[in-house]
């Protein structure tokens, strides 16, 4: 390739954008791409907090709805949150109405519930792409329920019924 290159770095309103403009002839062609490209960037682009929307509509969603353990010490738990690969992403300007997040959870579990287990993910997705998929998991260990735990029931059922 023959010409002169330029890569620039820069960052406005705590957004960073890189520019590699290549084989340009002169010094200000090089240059004049290399605005082009970082002005063209910084109008066209924004981004998302994903870690943000993501715990927003994972709060909403832990509302309505928990994991039946059967015959667990434990009758309902709630996963939470795996780890997040990345929290920002880019996106065009005005379409991050695009970005989707959909959750599926197991509704029921066999004990022993491991700590750690994953019972469900979550997808965000760009249109049709996806874009990043956190695991919902267990973060505690439920044993079965022994004799005493079914005793302690009868007893507070018992106990609830009008003489």
């Amino acid at each position: 390739m023959h010409g002169r290159c330029l890569v620039i770095s820069c960052t406005r309103n705590n957004q960073n954008f890189i520019s590699v403009v290549l084989g340009a002839d002169t010094k200000k062609d090089r240059t004049k791409d290399s605005i082009k490209i970082i002005e063209y960037s910084f109008s066209n682009y924004s981004k998302i907090n994903l870690k943000e929307k993501v715990e927003e509509e994972f709060e909403k969603w832990k509302q309505d709805n928990n994991i039946r353990v059967i015959k667990g010490k434990a009758d309902n738990i709630l996963p939470t949150l795996g780890n997040f690969t990345y929290e920002n992403y880019p996106i065009k300007k005005f379409e991050d109405e695009q970005i989707k997040i959909d959750i599926v959870c197991k509704e029921e579990l066999n004990v022993p519930v491991e700590e750690n287990t994953v019972v469900g993910n979550i997808k965000v997705k760009n249109k049709e792409e996806e874009i990043l998929n956190i695991n919902l998991i267990i973060n505690k260990h439920v044993d079965k329920k022994d004799e005493i735990d079914y005793w302690n029931e009868l007893w507070r059922v018992y106990k609830m019924i009008p003489m």
